[in-house]
């Protein structure tokens, strides 16, 4: 049976987020973490890790002046 509704119930001057708890701390703590993430250092980090894992292991002759593999 198909119910049929209004559509979400909106009550003026309240927020959704309204009924979430958060305290200070992890507050502070997601806000943290997203600015680690954001932060161009560690971009560049994760950047380089993908680009390793898509050209996977280098390998290299030991000695290649001699030719010995």
């Amino acid at each position: 049976m198909t119910l049929y509704t209004e559509g979400l119930i909106a009550r003026p001057g309240r927020n959704v987020l309204d009924d979430v708890v958060t305290g200070q701390f992890d507050a502070a703590q997601a806000a943290f973490d997203q600015a680690w993430f954001e932060n161009p250092v560690s971009a560049t980090r994760r950047i380089n890790e993908l680009t390793r894992a898509q050209q996977g292991p280098i390998v290299s002759p030991a000695y290649p002046g001699w030719g010995i593999g």
